[in-house]
C-alpha cells in the first residue's frame, strides 16, 4: 500500500490536456485525458429548468382560485386544494423508486419518463372538459406529481421550481380573476396551462443525456461504486447533524409546500380575493428567489454553512411572527411586504440545505441525503395541509359560533401560529447542528495529509484525492 507521504504529484496543462502523474518506489500511474466541457452543458441545463418550471406551474396552478373553481365545480374546495395536496402525497411512495431508477438506468431515463408524465398529465386533466366533474382531474395530477420527483431527484437544485410556482400563482389570476362564466374561464386557462407545460418539458425531451462524450473533470471519470441502499440509510440515521438539519428544513420546507394549499382558506376571511392571493403567492416566491441567490453567493464566498441556517431560519420566526398584525390590517401592500420578507429568510433554507446535507454526509450519494431529507418534509407538509382543513372545517366553526366576533378568522389565525411554532423548532434545532464539512475538509475529518501544492485549488485537491482513492477510472491511460 502507497503511503501519502512517499506519493509525488504533478499537473501539467497543455492544449486542454491534463497529465497527471503519480510516483512511489512501488510503481508509477499516468493518466493522459483531454478533458472538454461540452457547449451543450448550458441548453441541457436551460431545458431542465423549464421543465422544472412547468411542474411547478402545474402543482400550484389552482391555489390561488381555489374558492372560484370550487364554485363554477359546485365542488367542496379541499378537492382543488387537493390537487397542490397530491404532490406532497405521492413524493413518498416515488422518492423510493426514482431513487432506483437513477442507480439502474440512468439521468437521462429519469428526465425522459418525468417529462412524458408531465406531458401526459396535463392532458389527461383535459378530460374534465368532456366529463364535468372535477374529481377527473386527479387522474392527470397523480401523473404530474409523479413526474415531479424524477425532475426533482435528478437535480440538486429547485431554484427552477420556484419561478413555475410563481407562473401558477400569477397565471390564473388573469383568467380567473373576473367577472363572468368561471367555468368556461377555467378551461381555457387549463388549456393555456397544458400548452405552456408541454412546450416547456419537449426540449428535455429530446436533448436528455446520461453524460457529455469527454469528460468534464477528473471526478467524472470515476466510475461510481453500485448503490448500497440499506448501508446509506444506516449511515444518514447515525449522522445527529444530519438529522438536526433534517429537522431545520423539515419544519421550514413545511411552510413552503403548505402554504400554496392553504393560501385562499387564509386570506378569504380577511377580504382580500383570487387576485390579491396571485399576488402574495408571486411576490413570496420571487423574493424567495432572490434570498436564495443573496444567501447563495454568501455560502459561496464563505462556506458557513451553519451561521447562513441558523440566521435565516431565526430570521423567518421574527417576521412570520409580524403576519399576526398583517394579515388583520386588511392591506394587501403591507401582507405582500411581509410575505416578501418571510419568502425571503424561508425559502433559501432549500438549497442552502441540500449542499449542506451533501457535505454533512459525504460520501452518501446526494440523491439518497437530499431525497430522504425531502420526503420526510413532504410528509409533515402533508400533515399540516389536513391539519389546517380540520381547522377550517370543524375547529374555526365551533369557537366562531362561540365568539361571533370573530367572524371566520379564527382558523386562519391559528394557521399562522402553526408557522411560527414550526419555524422554532426548525430555527432550534440549527443551533445544535455540528459543522462537519466532510468534502470540503476531509483531512479535517480522516487525518490525511494534503500533499498539493499551495497554488492547487480547493477543487482540484478534492478531485485528485478521490481520484487516487478510486480503483475505477473510465477513459485515459494508465501505466504501471
Amino acid at each position: 500500500m502507497i503511503r501519502d507521504s512517499e506519493i509525488e504529484e504533478e499537473q501539467l496543462l497543455l492544449n486542454n490536456k491534463f497529465l497527471i502523474q503519480t510516483k512511489s518506489e512501488d510503481m508509477t500511474v499516468s493518466i493522459n485525458q483531454q478533458f472538454i466541457l461540452d457547449p451543450m452543458r448550458w441548453w441541457i441545463q436551460i431545458f431542465f429548468t423549464m421543465g422544472l418550471l412547468s411542474n411547478g406551474f402545474i402543482m400550484v396552478g389552482f391555489s390561488p382560485v381555489a374558492s372560484i373553481i370550487a364554485d363554477a365545480f359546485k365542488c367542496d374546495k379541499f378537492i382543488v386544494d387537493a390537487q397542490c395536496l397530491m404532490f406532497l402525497i405521492m413524493f413518498i411512495p416515488a422518492n423510493f423508486i426514482v431513487i432506483h431508477c437513477l442507480d439502474k438506468y440512468g439521468l437521462r431515463a429519469c428526465l425522459l419518463i418525468g417529462s412524458v408524465m408531465s406531458i401526459a398529465g396535463v392532458w389527461l386533466r383535459q378530460l374534465v372538459q368532456v366529463i364535468p366533474n372535477f374529481n377527473v382531474v386527479f387522474l392527470g395530477t397523480i401523473l404530474c406529481s409523479f413526474a415531479q420527483v424524477f425532475y426533482i431527484n435528478t437535480g440538486s437544485k429547485l431554484a427552477s421550481t420556484w419561478f413555475g410556482c410563481v407562473m401558477g400563482f400569477v397565471v390564473p389570476a388573469f383568467f380567473l380573476g373576473g367577472d363572468g362564466n368561471q367555468k368556461d374561464a377555467f378551461m381555457e386557462y387549463l388549456l393555456v396551462q397544458n400548452i405552456m407545460v408541454t412546450i416547456l418539458s419537449i426540449p428535455i425531451l429530446l436533448t436528455a443525456k446520461d453524460k457529455p462524450k469527454n469528460p468534464p473533470s477528473l471526478s467524472a471519470m470515476r466510475i461510481e461504486p453500485k448503490l448500497q441502499f440499506g448501508k446509506e440509510i444506516k449511515n444518514l440515521v447515525s449522522n445527529k447533524s444530519y438529522l438536526l438539519l433534517s429537522g431545520t428544513f423539515t419544519f421550514l420546507y413545511g411552510i413552503y409546500t403548505s402554504l400554496g394549499a392553504v393560501v385562499s382558506s387564509v386570506t378569504t376571511p380577511f377580504g382580500f380575493n383570487a387576485v390579491d392571493n396571485s399576488i402574495f403567492g408571486a411576490t413570496f416566491i420571487f423574493f424567495g428567489v432572490v434570498g436564495s441567490f443573496f444567501f447563495g453567493v454568501m455560502l459561496d464566498k464563505t462556506a458557513k454553512y451553519k451561521f447562513i441556517v441558523c440566521l435565516t431560519s431565526t430570521l423567518a420566526c421574527c417576521f412570520i411572527s409580524l403576519a399576526f398584525w398583517t394579515l388583520q390590517s386588511e392591506n394587501v401592500v403591507l401582507f405582500s411586504v411581509n410575505l416578501a420578507c418571510i419568502g425571503f429568510f424561508v425559502i433559501p433554507i432549500i438549497p442552502t440545505s441540500y449542499a449542506f446535507a451533501v457535505e454533512l454526509t459525504y460520501p452518501v450519494p446526494e440523491s439518497i441525503s437530499n431525497g430522504m431529507m425531502i420526503m420526510v418534509s413532504q410528509i409533515f407538509g402533508f400533515s399540516l395541509v389536513i391539519f389546517f382543513c380540520f381547522i377550517f372545517t370543524i375547529i374555526q366553526g365551533a369557537i366562531s359560533s362561540f365568539i361571533s366576533s370573530l367572524d371566520g378568522q379564527t382558523g386562519p389565525l391559528i394557521v399562522i401560529g402553526v408557522f411560527l411554532t414550526s419555524c422554532c423548532v426548525g430555527a432550534l434545532c440549527s443551533y445544535f447542528i455540528k459543522e462537519e464539512l466532510r468534502r470540503l475538509k476531509p483531512q479535517s475529518l480522516i487525518g490525511s495529509t494534503d500533499l498539493s501544492t499551495q497554488s492547487q485549488s480547493n477543487a482540484q485537491n478534492k478531485e485528485y484525492s478521490e481520484l487516487r482513492d478510486s480503483t475505477q477510472i473510465s477513459g485515459g491511460k494508465l501505466e504501471f
